[in-house]
């Protein structure tokens, strides 16, 4: 093997030991992202229901500042409340949730530099949850929990 090869195969070794890496710090992140908000919630609010129409969150904090996702949360809305999902590879270490429209403390639209969001509130002992959602989520939103 000459020296093209020997560098090929060092550069083949640490491109494997970066991916090794990376996943690493991505399940320890998810980890600490379920451990710090999630994990609450879905203990007590665990949930088979799945809502007919959800929506990506583009920020859903969960009990603490540092236990929010970006684009990952799915929430929808259901009779008994608001639904909690998130997405795939997430999904598979998330439990689904559902929080009671008892928990909803506000719900509005802001507007800022992307355009119109719904800014919803939910407070329960476990902590507080921030969603920014679509526009289009308060609508559907209110048309739920009018049948609540």
């Amino acid at each position: 093997m000459g020296a093209l090869g020997l560098m090929l195969a060092a550069a083949a070794v640490a491109l494997a030991g970066l991916a090794a890496l990376l996943a690493l710090l991505w399940f320890a992140y998810t980890y600490m992202l379920w451990r710090m908000g999630w994990r609450v919630f879905a203990a007590r609010y665990s949930t088979d229901a799945e809502p007919r129409e959800s929506f990506v969150a583009a920020s859903a904090t969960f009990g603490h500042v540092f236990a929010t996702y970006k684009g990952t949360a799915r929430v929808g809305f259901l009779r008994e409340g608001v639904h909690f999902s998130a997405a795939l590879p997430l999904g598979v270490a998330h439990a689904s949730f559902l929080l009671p429209w008892e928990r909803l403390r506000s719900a509005q639209l802001e507007r800022g530099p992307y355009g119109e969001r719904a800014r919803v509130e939910l407070r329960d002992e476990a902590g507080r949850v921030i969603l920014l959602l679509p526009a289009a989520a308060l609508a559907a939103l209110e048309t739920s929990r009018t049948f609540h």
